[in-house]
């Protein structure tokens, strides 16, 4: 900025002497000078400085051409002649970029995602036409004297001229506006991922794997991520042979049969992700080990013991034939409905659904490893085998208790023992008990890695935060490979994981009439749930993770963590007493939240630094006690060796200390350190609250209700949008409400520990914002939205658009049919010769 600032200052004091009078060339030049300086810059700028430039770009031209009219007047600017042509080329040159860069900054934030996309495409193509490759320039040139010469030809005096130059200059527009306009329509139709719109508070200082803490983490893993989803949206291939070379080159196989029917489907159905589907590779690999004929004989069994709390889906000739172990609810039936629509392309073969909220399938550590040794292979007959004769006859169903089951029930029981069984012998979950955070969290918890931040062998301190964990409702889980498929799991099991038909049928609605603009939001993080994820029983409930999280956020007589810069709150401190507190003007009764808030933090840092000043007035009183007893001591000892006094022992532990924990509390302007401020600060920005308390002994429902609050009546479902955050963590299993919130206009706050089907295609801090069990970071997180508050935007906006593009049933029956493919070469007898090219 200050650079920008220098070379438009200078260039006015170098041009003003040399063109007395003609203020408008004066400060159309400069402004020129700083736009051109602008787009210099954003070529290789940072998204921060290409963001905020874009800003200051804007207003600064704007300025510069207000100034000019004030100081000229109108007249001036009327009795400008051919002479000063270039003037007037100057000024509406100058006054475009202006509208320009006000209208995509202020349209950016309202328009429908495609309306949106043709207005960054318009963004995009304007500033392109600045760079300095010379045909560029010569179209820049001519489009803007044709804009000049159509605008203002009453400043040219030959009548020829002027009739040449309007036509010629209507001519030149009318071309550039169709091109734009039909090429915006094209690009509107794509997918309108990542752009600088999205993009307003990121930095990449330190560069992209690596953070540099002169930002903060949030920027930083903002910016990280945007730049993983875009190269996640720009490797997808687009043609059906570079779709099958880039399977191969991922797995080292042929697709399998029918999979040309597949492309054909999801081409369709205009998916946006057509190549990343490694979650069903690795969800089936371990089965590889595991003879076709086995794991066949193993699902029939399961499918016809009813203990077995099983959905069995049976295909044969194309179609469905049969369903067991369901009544007919609405689950099989939307089961049903989405496997008919792809059914003719698969083999025949039986399917074995979870009917639990918790996973089933837990391999121990040594036979997962021997799973994992027999390497897939594949031929070129794309044809399945199809099933031997005396399997075709569907499982029945037998009586109950007719039958041992392989599952064994720990339901209402601790289940950590059994859900680490998978871990490496390695692993923090068996030898140190000591969480592994540095490998997927930054600072003080915010999640760097998600795929880690769900791995629950580097979290054993996860057993006492979860209630999957503590004492789950039920728990029924088999030791041997048996593929069954699930909604979700646990990081360590080997369920199949499928799109949930809870998200298919849309249990959990959104409703685009109920819901408001950002601006119109309550600004509040919201919650309304069951105390359900956990069996409380002898006061089990207090390591459940929905109760540790309410009470976590409601606690508003403790402290909480905030992550700032000390140079930061002195500025802030300066703001509040002024009565200006950056980012809250437009609303007084934030600003007053604000200054509350920035009060509370000012007030603890200067308890902070009025505790050091006591402190290192303490030690130096210390020091010189300690320098009067080493005196003494010297003297009885003599000129030999001597023994260190407690206060010495004492001063130098403090001092190593001291050098450990410099790094991390160095108060200077490129640091953040951590700070202890009341909750009361955030108390009017939170609002989570228990609709119900359940799976609980009396004495223990009745403790909840007592420690978290009498629980309030369930809104309306669609009264959720009207708040601008919305939390979403686990029950039993995954949240059925997460979909909507993501397609609502609302920021998701989403704390989970189970995998799902969607994970390679969400992305945290561009799709949603991570929230760790541990919950450190829970109220840095919130301080950072609410005085962020376009970044947020930015982030629910992101979501919004995504979710419509990749979230849609078409997408999820895309990857349940390309599952089912891969599932059908996987118990196929002759899985190794069979393939797709």
């Amino acid at each position: 900025m200050s650079t920008l600032v220098f070379i438009t200052v200078t260039a006015f004091v170098a041009l003003a002497p040399n063109y007395p009078g003609a203020s408008q060339l004066v400060f159309g030049m400069c402004s020129s000078i700083f736009a051109a300086t602008y787009l210099s810059i954003s070529d290789i700028s940072i998204p921060l400085t290409r963001s905020v430039l874009r800003e200051i770009s804007a207003y600064t031209t704007l300025g510069l051409l207000v100034m000019s009219l004030l100081l000229d007047g109108w007249a001036g600017w009327s009795a400008l002649g051919t002479s000063d042509g270039l003037a007037t080329m100057i000024f509406v040159w100058s006054l475009f970029s202006a509208i320009k860069n006000i209208i995509i900054m202020v349209l950016i934030q309202q328009l429908s995602p495609i309306n949106a996309s043709f207005v960054d495409l318009i963004g995009i193509l304007s500033t392109s036409l600045y760079s300095h490759t010379p045909w560029k320039v010569s179209s820049m040139c001519l489009s803007y004297m044709a804009i000049a010469s159509a605008l203002m030809p009453s400043h040219i005096g030959d009548i020829r001229i002027r009739f040449i130059s309007i036509r010629l200059g209507k001519l030149i527009i009318l071309v550039i506006a169709l091109f734009l306009f039909g090429f915006g329509i094209f690009m509107a139709a794509q997918p309108r991922i990542g752009g600088t719109s999205q993009r307003v508070m990121v930095s990449n200082v330190g560069g992209r794997d690596s953070w540099n803490a002169t930002i903060h983490p949030i920027s930083y893993l903002v910016e990280l991520h945007t730049t993983k989803f875009e190269d996640f949206i720009s490797r997808q291939t687009g043609t059906y042979p570079e779709a099958v070379k880039e399977y191969k080159r991922r797995y080292n196989i042929n697709p399998p049969p029918n999979f040309d029917k597949w492309y054909a489907f999801a081409t369709e159905k205009k998916v946006a992700v057509l190549d990343d589907y490694d979650s069903i590779y690795h969800n089936l690999r371990p089965f590889w080990g595991v003879p076709p004929a086995t794991i066949r004989k193993q699902i029939s069994e399961a499918l016809a013991n009813p203990d077995s709390f099983l959905l069995g889906v049976h295909i044969r000739g194309g179609e469905v034939a049969n369903v067991t172990g369901s009544n007919g609810q609405w689950f099989d039936k939307t089961l049903t409905e989405v496997i008919s629509g792809f059914a003719h392309f698969l083999p025949d073969m039986d399917l074995a659904f979870n009917l639990l909220d918790s996973p089933r399938v837990m391999l121990p550590q040594a036979d997962l490893t021997a799973l994992l040794d027999p390497t897939p292979k594949s031929g070129t007959k794309n044809e399945f085998t199809g099933l031997p004769a005396e399997e075709l006859p569907i499982p029945q169903v037998r009586d109950a208790g007719s039958l041992d089951t392989v599952f064994d029930s720990f339901s209402q029981q601790s289940s950590w023992g059994h859900a680490k069984l998978s871990c490496s012998p390695q692993s923090p979950a068996k030898t140190t008990h000591i969480d592994s955070a540095n490998q997927y969290a930054l600072s003080i918890g915010f999640i760097k890695n998600s795929t880690a931040a769900l791995d629950i062998c580097l979290s054993p301190s996860y057993k006492h935060k979860h209630g999957v964990f503590v004492r789950p409702e039920f728990f029924s889980i088999v030791a041997e490979p048996v593929p069954i498929f699930s909604q979700s799991k646990l990081s360590s099991f080997g369920d199949i994981l499928y799109p949930s038909p809870s998200y298919m049928a849309e249990r959990a609605p959104y409703d685009l009439a109920y819901d408001k603009q950002w601006g119109e939001k309550s600004t509040s993080m919201f919650w309304r749930g069951a105390a359900s994820g956990v069996h409380s029983r002898a006061g089990s409930w207090r390591l459940g993770h929905r109760q540790r999280t309410v009470s976590y956020f409601n606690s508003f007589t403790e402290n909480c963590t905030m992550l700032m810069d000390l140079a930061e709150l002195e500025k802030l401190n300066i703001g509040i007493n002024k009565g200006d507190v950056l980012g809250w003007q437009g609303d007084p009764e934030q600003e007053s939240h604000s200054n509350a808030l920035h009060e509370n933090i000012i007030h603890q840092k200067r308890a902070v630094d009025e505790k050091k000043e006591v402190t290192s007035a303490e030690k130096q009183n210390d020091s010189k006690a300690t320098d009067k007893t080493t005196t003494e001591n010297k003297k009885k000892v003599g000129d030999g060796a001597q023994d260190k006094t407690k206060e010495e022992i004492h001063k130098d532990s403090n001092s190593d200390l001291d050098k450990q924990q410099k790094p991390h509390n160095q108060n200077t302007e490129s640091d953040f350190a951590e700070h202890s401020v009341p909750k009361s600060t955030f108390e009017k920005y939170i609002d989570l609250k228990f609709s119900k308390y359940q799976q609980c002994d009396d004495s223990d429902c009745q403790a909840q209700a007592q420690e978290l609050g009498a629980s309030v009546p369930l809104p309306n479902f669609q009264d959720t949008w009207q708040y601008k955050y919305l939390l979403d963590m686990d029950g039993n299993g995954i949240s059925a409400r997460y979909y909507a919130f993501l397609k609502s206009r609302s920021l998701v706050v989403k704390q989970t520990l189970f995998k799902e089907w969607h994970d390679e295609r969400l992305l945290p801090w561009v799709h949603y914002v991570p929230l760790s069990v541990g919950l450190k970071e829970g109220f840095e997180i919130i301080r950072f939205l609410l005085e962020n508050d376009i970044s947020a935007k930015h982030i629910a906006d992101s979501s919004r658009r995504w979710a419509t593009k990749a979230l849609r049933k078409e997408d999820m029956e895309t990857y349940f049919f390309r599952l089912l493919l891969e599932y059908g070469r996987l118990v196929d007898d002759n899985r190794d010769v069979i393939g797709c090219i």
